[in-house]
Formats: structure tokens, C-alpha cells, sequence
């Protein structure tokens, strides 16, 4: 699975900025809501497995180019060096954007464990939720332009890369009796692991807005996160023992789009 052109929409209504001679500086925070391919899924559900086949459950579980993200949060901090043309500055920002699962994904895989526990010899069944975690870093030009003391307008483009991380997800069976292998082991647990790792992308973005009393603003910004494949090591372990581990990548594409209020 590619995040290919993994973008992001901005809307910032909250700026607070702190000005210090040649130096401006900003923190932003703001929701993230999920737009496109990210925050869209569709899940298979078949007689057999009324809340879809999810045992090996992952980002891409269905068709490998939806993110079933849903609504998170950005919070960001730009700082700013007034360049001598006037309203003119370069600017280097960091951003977090945070998204969990969206909603019909995380009833379902809750629906799921459920499922698991009436129809199945199994005593207890928990899915740990895998997270989003981009975090941008740009640098680039700002401008602002004052009307008065109370209004203004300003534009930013910047660029720079983008650290993507996937927290793990992680499927823990315990079973009513005992479950004896191929090899005479016993056991009553069984964790099946999904590892995400990180990727580094190259990451822009470009926005405009209003500016009020020259500290507090609010606008849009388009933000692209680049595009790389998801890659994971699946690990599942029977009390304790591990029975196998593999590396996957994924092998599909999945666009991605946030406005953040």
C-alpha cells in the first residue's frame, strides 16, 4: 500500500502568533477530519465472517487504498524571520497530525471481538487500534500584509520532509480450554502483531488567510505528505511462543485528504 499524494487540507482557526523584534512565532491547534480514500473503508462481510475476515486485520485488510481514519488533531509551531522587504519572511515549521480509526472501522472491530467470543471456543478477545502519526517539518517563505491594526491577510508555501509512523496493532485471543499444536505445546493465548515502520516522505504546503490584530489568524492550507508504501512485520505468537513472523508491503495506492477545523 502506497500514501501516494497523501495530502491534507487545512483549516487553522486558531493561531496564536508572539512577535520578538525580527523573530514571529506561532502554535496552531486545530481538528483533522479526514477527507478521500483516508478516512473512507469498506469492509468484506461474508456468512462466515459477519464483521469481515479481520483475524489478520490491517491498514489495508480490504483493498489495500483506504485508511479508515477518522477524526484527529493538528497542533503546529512555525517560527518566522523577518526578512527587510516588509511583510516578508522565512519561516520554519513543525506540525503533528494525529488520526485514529474512524468510527464504523472501530465498531466493527469491536463487533468483531465480540463475535469471536459467542461463536468460537474463546473466553476473551481484544484488538489494540493502530494510530496515525505524521509529522511535517518545512521550511519556507511567509507573507502578511496589514490593512490596519486590526486586519490583515497572509500566505505561506513551504516544504520539507514528512516522518510518518503507524502505531501497532495487535490481536490478543484467550481461549476457554487449552489449544494443544502440532508439537504437544499447550496453550490458552494467542497475539497476533502487526509492526508498522516508519517512513520518511517529502512533504509541501500552501496556504492563506486572515490575520486579526496581527496574532491570531485563520485560513486554509493544502499540505501533501508525499506518497511510500506501507511496509509491516506480521508476528503471531501462541502462549508466548512465536510461530511466525513475516515482512509484508503493501502493494496498492491510497490518496489522502484532512480539513482540519
Amino acid at each position: 500500500m502506497s500514501f501516494k499524494k497523501f495530502t491534507l487540507v487545512a483549516l487553522l482557526v486558531f493561531t496564536s502568533t508572539f512577535a520578538f523584534s525580527q523573530f514571529r512565532f506561532e502554535v496552531r491547534l486545530g481538528d483533522a477530519i479526514p477527507m478521500g480514500d483516508f478516512g473512507s473503508g469498506t469492509i468484506s462481510k461474508t456468512a462466515d465472517y459477519p464483521y469481515g475476515d479481520l483475524t489478520h486485520w490491517s491498514l489495508n485488510n480490504v483493498n489495500g487504498k483506504d485508511g479508515y481514519a477518522g477524526m484527529g488533531v493538528n497542533l503546529g509551531f512555525d517560527a518566522t524571520y523577518m526578512l527587510p522587504v516588509k511583510g516578508l519572511g522565512v519561516m520554519l515549521g513543525i506540525d503533528l497530525f494525529f488520526n485514529g480509526l474512524n468510527s464504523d472501522m472501530y465498531t466493527c472491530l469491536n463487533d468483531y471481538t465480540t463475535w469471536l467470543e459467542h461463536e468460537i471456543e474463546i473466553r476473551e478477545a481484544d484488538i489494540t487500534k493502530p494510530y496515525y502519526f505524521n509529522i511535517p517539518i518545512m521550511i519556507g517563505a511567509n507573507y502578511t500584509y496589514s490593512f490596519n491594526d486590526t486586519y490583515g491577510i497572509w500566505g505561506e508555501v513551504a516544504l520539507g520532509p514528512n516522518f510518518r509512523l503507524v502505531s501497532n496493532s495487535e490481536l490478543k485471543i484467550d481461549y476457554e480450554i487449552p489449544v494443544i499444536d502440532d508439537e504437544g505445546n499447550r496453550f490458552i493465548e494467542r497475539i497476533q502483531t502487526q509492526e508498522f515502520k516508519s517512513a520518511t516522505t517529502f512533504a509541501f504546503k500552501i496556504g492563506a488567510g486572515a490575520l486579526f490584530w496581527n496574532r491570531m489568524s485563520v485560513g486554509i492550507e493544502f499540505v501533501s505528505l508525499g506518497s511510500k508504501a506501507v511496509e509491516w512485520t506480521y508476528i503471531d505468537k501462541h502462549g508466548g511462543i512465536e510461530y511466525s513472523r513475516h515482512d509484508h508491503t503493501g502493494n496498492k495506492a491510497m490518496s489522502a485528504s484532512e480539513f482540519l477545523i
